[in-house]
């Protein structure tokens, strides 16, 4: 029975358990863009963030990515992109993550591939190189407003084996 005696007792549980469900392990989104930790087996030495990453488990855009020239500039980069693939022609997504640092430098590359059913797949390595090596050399990033270091990211979409749109 429910008293007014209970009653403090009774929000301070409520309090309680409302600040233990809005805590957050973010330690499970390592597939997220704003969470890429340095792996010295996949990762250069010359690439470092200017501060510890504050972690924020979702994909973030802001103003189209940030890169100078914007989408055009993106898609041109890409534009006179080619590769021999062996495998069969297949369709779906490579989404390479990324992180840009204080000084517009790009870093810690990931790279998740998709059906188009979003489901974990593998393209040819042809396809994953071309994109990935292209991805590396670009060198436009605009540094965040704020100074801080991002995760950014591009995805392709891919249809029997042919590069057809860039996203975001």
């Amino acid at each position: 029975m429910l008293t007014y005696c209970n009653l403090p007792l009774l929000l301070v549980t409520l309090l309680f358990i409302m600040i233990a469900a809005c805590r957050h392990d973010y330690s499970n989104y390592d597939r997220q863009v704003g969470i890429i930790a340095h792996d010295p087996a996949l990762d250069t030495t010359d690439f470092e963030l200017c501060y510890e990453v504050t972690a924020r488990p979702y994909y973030q855009v802001t103003d189209y990515n940030a890169y100078q020239g914007e989408k055009p500039a993106l898609r041109a980069a890409f534009d006179t992109l080619q590769w021999s693939p062996t495998a069969a022609p297949i369709d779906g997504y490579i989404t390479i993550r990324f992180m840009v640092n204080c000084h517009g430098q790009s870093g810690r590359f990931r790279v998740e591939q998709l059906d188009t059913q979003y489901r974990d797949m593998a393209f040819d390595p042809a396809i994953v190189q071309a994109l990935l090596h292209t991805t590396r050399r670009l060198d436009g990033w605009l540094r965040e407003p704020s100074g801080r270091d991002q995760g950014r990211y591009l995805t392709f979409k891919i249809e029997q084996n042919e590069l057809v749109d860039i996203l975001p």
